[in-house]
């Protein structure tokens, strides 16, 4: 130990804790500080006022990533002047930098200086050093700096030509976060469909041909308060005509499409009690024998329940009358369809299931030339049905569909395919129940020239098919299910909420 001659030299043993003080700095800028991109100006030093002896040229180095603590925290940017000069801030932004922070980030001997341009990540904004002052904190030592912040404005004196170019790479913009989006609202806003002031006469009509007599005016409510489903729907069992669409679809491999609309089907009577026996395999299908009190065509289309899962069928030929009132005749169901059901039920094919006579209703279809390339349908009152180009697919829904009751119908048509069923929960009365059953893989690439409906059994109506990207789940169902009117028009291909047709031409409307 230095001999001190018996005294304390207070202000060494001061300055000794200078360090410790400049930790603390730092640590608190750490925790409480904000992030900000720093950009020196640095001064050229040949180029020079050789009157005023100033720099008059400065070059902007690459940003640094620097820790600050905002001082001012009521500081509001919101609140600005307009003059003849431009814009200017009510009052400059304050912030601090510990010395140790900088020091790290730049080396030492440097200091903020008039001109640095700032880009405070939090604000997403760009200020410029206005003024920048020492602050002499612990034993009357540089512990950091004082910087007030202007709003930055673009200088000749600055060689500026990466800064912008550095903070599109620093940020993303409203158009890079929701260009999309936004052009897809903006394109809905004006859909003509929608906002036509002529609408009564409904121009959106001259896009489809309908049977009058189909159409039923009359506003469609859930049980469920507030929700709204339709002004109007079609009765399909009465139609005459199909319902056109003078709107075809062109699908590239691989892209998505969706699907929704409210059906009601009518009742179904013919429901009966079978037994089934012999199972084998015949090419790709799996037989079985059903017998049961009625005699179905070859061909007709059968649905099995068990439970609250419905397996789907094809009659494929009459065996043996057993007496008057009963008939036994072969069944061929798909190998996926056989295999889900073993899954869900032990033994599903023993003892006693419930039959019903499966009427097919078509939601939507697409025809090339004279070829069906897209169908869209339920089968029965328990299976959905899609063909899309070369690919086609049918899936059993737990708990079937219910008949005389609205439920939403939603399908995914794509690489990942689903089917969602919206219905109101019968149980508590008051909530909207919606399950989702994956449907397999329609890849394939398809064309149709026109979409269209035939007549079925069942009440039609919001019907909308929209090119999709995929990503659509059971908040998007329910969202369009539950909205009466179409929130994403500039993609919908069709969308129908069985309008009578009107192609009269607007006259005129007295004011």
């Amino acid at each position: 130990m230095a001999d001190t001659g018996g005294f304390i030299n207070v202000n060494d043993m001061v300055q000794s804790f200078y360090k410790n003080a400049l930790n603390i700095n730092q640590a608190v800028s750490n925790m409480v500080g904000i992030d900000v991109q720093w950009m020196r100006a640095v001064p050229v030093e040949r180029q020079s006022d050789v009157i005023f002896q100033e720099h008059t040229l400065y070059n902007v180095e690459c940003p640094v990533d620097v820790r600050v603590v905002a001082a001012n925290s009521d500081y509001n940017p919101g609140n600005f002047n307009i003059d003849y000069f431009g814009i200017e801030y009510d009052a400059p932004f304050e912030i601090q930098v510990d010395k140790t922070t900088w020091e790290n980030a730049f080396g030492p001997d440097v200091m903020p200086q008039k001109g640095d341009i700032v880009y405070i990540k939090l604000m997403n904004l760009l200020f410029e050093v206005a003024t920048s002052t020492v602050i002499y904190g612990f034993g009357e030592r540089e512990t950091g700096y004082k910087v007030n912040l202007k709003k930055y404005t673009p200088r000749t004196i600055r060689r500026e030509n990466g800064v912008h170019e550095t903070i599109d790479d620093l940020t993303v913009g409203v158009e890079e976060l929701f260009g999309d989006d936004i052009s897809r609202e903006v394109a809905d806003i004006v859909d003509p469909e929608q906002t036509d002031m002529n609408n009564n006469t409904v121009k959106r009509d001259v896009f489809k041909t309908a049977d009058l007599r189909s159409v039923v005016i009359e506003d469609v409510f859930l049980q469920q308060p507030g929700i709204h489903i339709a002004r109007s729907y079609y009765n399909m069992e009465k139609a005459t005509e199909t319902v056109v669409y003078r709107t075809g679809d062109e699908v590239s491999r691989g892209e998505y499409r969706l699907l929704t609309a409210w059906v009601r089907m009518h009742s179904v009577t013919e429901t009966e009690s079978v037994t089934m026996s012999n199972q084998r395999r015949e090419g790709s299908s799996i037989v079985y024998d059903v017998t049961g009190h009625s005699r179905p065509a070859e061909g007709e289309g059968i649905d099995l329940s068990k439970g609250n899962f419905y397996i789907h069928g094809t009659v494929s030929g009459l065996i043996r009358e057993e007496t008057g009132e009963t008939w036994t005749y072969a069944v061929a169901f798909s190998q996926v369809d056989a295999l889900r059901m073993k899954r869900r039920i032990t033994n599903w094919d023993a003892g006693t299931l419930r039959s019903t006579r499966a009427s097919v209703i078509p939601v939507l279809m697409g025809r090339h030339g004279s070829s069906t390339v897209f169908n869209a349908s339920i089968v029965g009152t328990g299976s959905v049905y899609v063909k899309a180009g070369d690919d086609e697919a049918i899936v059993s829904v737990p708990g079937g569909m219910p008949a005389n009751e609205w439920f939403g119908l939603a399908i995914l048509i794509g690489p990942q395919s689903k089917v969602w069923i919206m219905r109101e929960d019968q149980k508590s009365g008051d909530k909207l129940s919606v399950s989702g059953t994956a449907l397999g893989k329609l890849r394939s690439a398809w064309q149709a020239d026109t979409m269209y409906i035939t007549a079925s059994p069942a009440d039609l109506t919001n019907i909308r098919y929209y090119s999709a990207d995929g990503t659509e789940d059971e908040q998007t169902v329910r969202r369009d299910l539950t909205n009466i009117t179409v929130t994403n028009a500039s993609r919908a291909i069709v969308s129908d909420q069985a309008d009578i047709p009107n192609d009269s031409p607007y006259i005129g409307q007295q004011r």
